[in-house]
């Protein structure tokens, strides 16, 4: 496939994500894997709202560094589907960013109506330095978020 068609599939992955897979960096240095919710923020960007209870969360204030694994609709062969892996960072929200990032979170999660202003819960922001698609067999190609955002 060519880059542009590559690009088309990243973006309507980014811009359509609910979950994903999220690794971070446990204290030994040790990737540790949880699922997430999460949604677009902005064009380049991601929310996620976490708990401080969170293992993953006591991981991202050591080190913001992370990925993000987001799967397309599986197929027959999961390993046919289309998949990004954004790595980046993540960090606490702004709070400016903060009721915006409610209005659309909610609008994707509704259900995180019951726990969004539970006292131990915060948005972050994740901002991607680059994406890796695999989509199926021998569809590979990493693409830097500049690459892709700019425009």
């Amino acid at each position: 496939m060519s880059d542009e068609e590559n690009y088309s599939v990243v973006t309507a992955l980014w811009q359509q994500m609910t979950s994903a897979s999220l690794g971070t960096l446990d204290v030994e240095g040790v990737p540790y894997v949880s699922l997430v919710t999460i949604c677009p923020y902005e064009l380049s960007a991601a929310s996620l709202l976490l708990s401080k209870l969170a293992r993953h969360t006591t991981n991202l204030q050591r080190d913001e560094r992370c990925s993000l694994l987001i799967v397309d609709e599986p197929q027959d062969d999961v390993l046919a589907s289309n998949r990004i892996t954004a790595s980046g960072t993540l960090r606490l929200a702004d709070v400016k960013d903060t009721l915006p990032m409610r209005d659309g979170f909610l609008r994707a999660h509704p259900q995180a109506a019951d726990y969004v202003d539970f006292t131990d819960f915060s948005f972050y922001r994740f901002e991607p330095v680059q994406f890796h698609l695999v989509g199926g067999f021998g569809r590979i190609e990493t693409i830097p978020a500049v690459q892709l955002f700019a425009g």
